[in-house]
């Protein structure tokens, strides 16, 4: 069976963002209130490679019935801040779009501000630490895999 690379151990409630040009300019809210349930990343294929997906607007849209998949969800202009903790050393590949702040124990090591489609991205990583994903939508489908 397939094992998830990672724990989710928290997710914040979506929170509002500053942006100007295509570009996040405000901080991530680190600390915001935790939502009292995680997403269930799912395995996906995302530019011909699989991957452990989000897809936060589905997420949030939850249980509602839409004419079309793609509508709802949609929380442009905010971000979620989700938390794992990694179970194997190495590098994590990851995949994002309008881009994501990473923190791995507390200390930044990935900043891309900026509005854009999917597009991957790779951070160091040992057993144990805590990753901090700050992520916002402003006009991509706020995935992140």
């Amino acid at each position: 069976m397939l094992e998830i690379p990672f724990e989710l151990t928290r997710c914040s409630w979506p929170r509002p963002i500053e942006h100007h040009d295509g570009r996040w300019i405000s901080e991530p809210e680190w600390d915001a209130p935790a939502i009292p349930y995680r997403p269930q990343p799912r395995w996906e294929s995302l530019d011909g490679e699989l991957c452990w997906l989000i897809d936060w607007r589905e997420f949030f849209r939850g249980r509602l019935k839409a004419w079309a998949p793609n509508v709802g969800g949609e929380m442009r202009g905010f971000h979620v801040v989700f938390e794992f903790d990694v179970k194997r050393t190495g590098t994590l590949l990851f995949w994002d779009d309008d881009g994501s702040i990473v923190r791995r124990n507390g200390q930044i090591v990935q900043d891309d501000r900026s509005a854009h489609s999917l597009r991957r991205s790779a951070v160091a990583v040992s057993v144990g630490d805590r990753l901090q994903i700050a992520q916002c939508q402003l006009v991509s489908c706020w995935l992140w895999g």
